[in-house]
């Protein structure tokens, strides 16, 4: 019965050893600058550096440079690989391929990225995929499924970004992902640009908010709620003045909807009368999902209805103001041809 129980438990290690791919910050190794053309075993498992046998003399690596900005997304270390002088009209091909793993269900890749250069001299970044039946350090079993110039890896070309790249065609499939950075040099002088590399993992998708919604608007409050296909219990909301640029960053909110938002994400208290706008994405276990929105609404005005009154202080009162400031909101203050008029009370 031992015997039994421990088989099992190992088929299901192995099983388990290729399911989706957690994190690998590179933080497992401190690797050579330049790395020889074998195995590089990591926390994730064995990484493969290898080229098209043009240009030898770089390859990935390890980055650990202290620097602003920062070379080093996350932790103390950052796959790189540098340029070289590989001679007029050649092109090089370096690869840094993960270990065999499956594709979950609607997977996706996701890792954070910079160049060195703000100049575009041409290099090409590109994620390639081979099948369990190809080898992992054959280049020619690879192929392509997404690229990026120089110009569209990241908006600020020294700033890391996070990308995303849809492998849902692959769900079920033992598969390498390959990172490769191509590069044909126009003339004799050394061009190009580098690659860093950082937080890399391939997850199932956290499946974005729907149908945003602003209901229950106050003076100073309003419930936000939208639909939740992802089945997330948390959630990073940004509210923002209308006219302002979303940051990407919000609050993280973990009850239960509607989140009632009171205040921005800066924790500027909501003010009558103002424009706003909203985004959401939801935060799943391993992953989120993309930003949703905007979404607008505006904070009610005094006078607008009865729950967001005119507070009259002192007596007598007296102001200006035109009808069409105000909603026509018949559920709350009648139906249409009904006037109600106060009259004040002398004593």
């Amino acid at each position: 019965m031992k015997k039994i129980t421990l088989l099992l438990l190992l088929l299901l290690l192995s099983v388990s050893g290729y399911s989706q791919m957690a994190v690998e910050g590179f933080e497992s190794t401190t690797g050579p600058d330049v790395l020889p053309s074998t195995n590089w075993t990591l926390g994730t498992g064995n990484w493969a550096v290898f080229d098209n046998g043009i240009g030898l003399g770089q390859r990935w690596g390890i980055n650990s440079t202290v620097t602003t900005p920062p070379i080093v997304y996350q932790g103390a270390n950052a796959a790189y690989v540098s340029r070289e002088n590989i001679g007029q009209n050649n092109t090089s091909e370096d690869f840094l391929a993960t270990p065999l793993v499956t594709i979950p269900t609607n997977g996706q890749l996701h890792f954070y990225t910079r160049s060195f250069s703000s100049a575009n001299q041409g290099t090409i970044y590109q994620i390639r995929v081979a099948p369990v039946t190809g080898n992992q350090t054959t280049p020619g079993d690879y192929s392509t499924i997404q690229q990026w110039t120089e110009a569209q890896l990241t908006a600020v070309y020294n700033v890391y970004e996070e990308k995303v790249v849809n492998l849902s065609a692959f769900a079920g499939q033992q598969v390498y992902v390959a990172f490769v950075m191509v590069y044909t040099q126009p003339s004799t002088v050394l061009g190009g640009d580098r690659w860093l590399v950082d937080n890399v993992s391939i997850v199932e998708q956290c499946l974005d908010p729907t149908n945003l919604t602003a209901t229950a608007i106050g003076l100073t409050s309003a419930n936000l709620n939208w639909g939740n296909p992802s089945g997330a219990t948390s959630w990073e909301i940004e509210v923002l003045p209308a006219s302002a640029t979303p940051t990407g960053v919000g609050v993280t909110y973990n009850g239960s909807l509607p989140y009632v938002a009171t205040a921005t994400a800066t924790g500027t208290p909501l003010t009558p009368s103002t424009a706003y706008v909203y985004y959401v994405r939801a935060l799943c276990s391993a992953t989120h999902s993309s930003w949703i929105g905007p979404f607008p609404f505006t904070t009610a005005s005094p006078g607008t209805s009865c729950s967001a009154p005119i507070q009259i202080s002192t007596l007598p009162y007296s102001t200006t103001d035109n009808t069409s400031n105000y909603t026509d909101n018949p559920a709350i203050e009648g139906s249409p041809g009904l006037v109600v008029v106060v009259l004040p009370i002398i004593i």
